[in-house]
């Protein structure tokens, strides 16, 4: 099982793409597992073809949208955060396509409500 929870990634520290990279190495190391990629994105495709060897894999992601929501006052690192993730969460729509992967995902995030009164 891969679970990711964008709780703990330290994105506002140093930037969405090095907390993830950081993350995703950190928990490789968690499942006895070496990456060799560089991108968070390949990093994360390395990761769940890996640990696919092994058998199935399940992927839980906590507060998908964090890193967006967090940034709505700020449109550029929000934007920049979206492209990023949009890349990132493609791995496992690609790889729903595989034959030889065979995996399970659930996305959970907030529900964010605005008061207009």
């Amino acid at each position: 099982m891969l679970f990711f929870s964008f709780v703990r990634v330290a994105y506002k520290e140093s930037g969405l793409h090095d907390a993830l990279c950081r993350t995703l190495d950190a928990l490789a190391t968690e499942q006895g597992l070496a990456l060799q990629s560089q991108t968070p994105t390949e990093k994360f495709r390395e990761s769940i073809e890996k640990m696919s060897a092994g058998g199935q894999v399940v992927v839980l992601i906590d507060e998908y949208d964090k890193p967006i929501i967090d940034y709505l006052n700020d449109t550029d690192v929000a934007a920049a955060n979206r492209e990023l993730l949009k890349g990132f969460y493609g791995i496992l729509k690609g790889l729903g396509n595989s034959r030889t992967t065979n995996h399970f995902c659930n996305t959970y995030g907030r529900v964010a409500q605005k008061n207009t009164l």
